[in-house]
């Protein structure tokens, strides 16, 4: 390919169409994305749409299509910053003392103790 084919090639990016970029955009990592949106306006405006935030927050976070926005919420991408950037650091261990579903977890007011009710009929403080 001659140097003359290969810049037409390269400056003919401004004519796809937005619904086009929004899907090549969708199969990206939201930090590609915003990566993306610092080439130029033109894909700074399409980072920043909220309709591929909505679709790339509900592909991320595995939620149902028909679920909204929860009331409150700037926008699909203010919630997606919020859920990934506020995520609470916290230990986890397996409840292997029931028998059956736990139903409840309560902790006390210190953050040194929880009780797990189950379906087994028992309530265990840890």
């Amino acid at each position: 390919m001659e140097n003359d084919e290969q810049d037409e090639i390269y400056s003919n990016w401004h004519l796809i169409p937005e619904p086009i970029l929004l899907k090549i955009f969708f199969y990206l990592t939201p930090r590609e994305i915003l990566n993306s949106g610092e080439t130029c306006r033109r894909w700074c405006d399409i980072s920043r749409d909220d309709y591929l935030w909505r679709k790339v927050f509900k592909r991320d976070f595995k939620v149902d299509k028909n679920i909204g926005l929860k009331p409150g919420a700037e926008s699909w991408s203010s919630e997606f910053r919020r859920l990934t950037n506020n995520i609470p650091m916290v230990l986890t261990d397996v409840l292997t003392e029931h028998s059956h579903q736990v139903l409840h977890v309560s902790f006390s007011h210190n953050g040194k103790y929880f009780a797990t009710c189950s379906k087994d009929g028992f309530v265990i403080v840890s």
